[in-house]
């Protein structure tokens, strides 16, 4: 198995003539069965495609977390990572409560940045003890209207 990683922050990933590209580097199709990529990049949905058209899955990893996400190629047969997929949906709540958690704690940031404070911890907490989808979506309903009501009182009201 050729596996290719990419540990670079923040570059931008593009697909040219079958070819992976990002700063000055260019990666051949022919040369990757796998690409692991372990930071945060850019890439548009039409170059995960024609990667993944390509035979190439691709593993998406946080390293702070050590979480993981898999793109895979439809058209490999392969069925224990199929079967995983297709558990990873039982999954759900528990992958929601994460992406929102983060979303959060992005957002938060941001505020406080900005000298503006919002009680996280209240919102993490009702979030972890969400049983569905619907409380989730309501929890992040409730943080960004709170967000939104912060972080427009930065600019003038006439605006």
């Amino acid at each position: 198995m050729k596996i290719s990683i990419i540990d670079k922050k923040d570059i931008s990933l593009k697909v040219q003539n079958s070819t992976i590209k990002f700063d000055d580097i260019s990666l051949p199709f022919r040369l990757i069965d796998t690409l692991l990529i372990i930071s945060n990049i850019i890439v548009n949905s039409k170059d995960l495609i024609k990667i993944t058209d390509n035979k190439i899955n691709i593993i998406f990893v946080n390293s702070h977390t050590n979480k993981s996400s898999i793109i895979t190629s439809t058209n490999k047969k392969n069925a224990d990572l199929r079967l995983k997929q297709y558990r990873a949906v039982d999954r759900r709540v528990e992958i929601a409560r994460y992406i929102i958690a983060e979303k959060l704690k992005r957002h938060t940031a941001q505020l406080e940045k900005n000298h503006l404070d919002i009680n996280l911890q209240d919102y993490l907490d009702k979030l972890e003890v969400a049983k569905n989808i619907e409380t989730i979506l309501g929890i992040e309903g409730s943080y960004s209207k709170e967000y939104f009501r912060h972080y427009f009182s930065l600019f003038p009201k006439k605006f």
